[in-house]
């Protein structure tokens, strides 16, 4: 049998992480509360733009796995503005360029999910995900054990993407 080491993901599977209470928020929403607090490395936020930011998921999908998030705390992208959907959109396509050429990866799903049905974390502000794909990401894994493997250390990802983040503008 083969093992797989990832110890930077311990806490979060024992639970012994410090998960953020909504009664500990100061805006009573992570997104609002990180941005405000202004410590971009310690929140992972990659770029700020005018009227959104990209932030890397802290509990991803998969290796670089960002999200466009706006500044406006609106849970439909329906009551953004254009001009704020439009960034967003430009932000996201910057960011696959980024992420392509930092892994190399095959692909890409991005989507949003609002709404209970539709599968939203954190439904009351809107983001859209960013994963880079490749061929046979998938596997018995996320199948049988509902278990993700992430093959790369977080924090290497986060400064790597952050360099090239610093020249990137929409």
């Amino acid at each position: 049998m083969k093992k797989i080491y990832a110890p930077w993901r311990h806490e979060y599977v024992t639970g012994k992480e410090k998960k953020k209470r909504k009664e500990d928020l100061v805006n009573q929403c992570v997104f609002c509360d990180e941005f405000a607090q202004g410590d971009d490395e310690k929140n992972l936020i990659l770029k700020r733009f005018k009227h959104c930011v990209v932030i890397m998921n802290y509990y991803p999908y998969n290796a670089g796995h960002v999200m466009v998030i706006p500044y406006e705390h609106k849970g439909d992208l329906r009551d953004l503005t254009p001009e704020v959907r439009a960034e967003m959109m430009e932000a996201a396509n910057v960011t696959m360029q980024v992420i392509e050429d930092e892994t190399k990866c095959q692909g890409f799903n991005v989507g949003v999910n609002m709404g209970v049905a539709g599968g939203g974390g954190i439904q009351e502000h809107v983001h859209i995900h960013v994963l880079p794909r490749w061929v046979g990401d998938t596997n018995f894994l996320a199948t049988l054990g509902d278990t993700t493997l992430i093959c790369t250390d977080f924090k290497e990802v986060y400064a790597s993407f952050k360099k090239r983040f610093d020249d990137v503008s929409v």
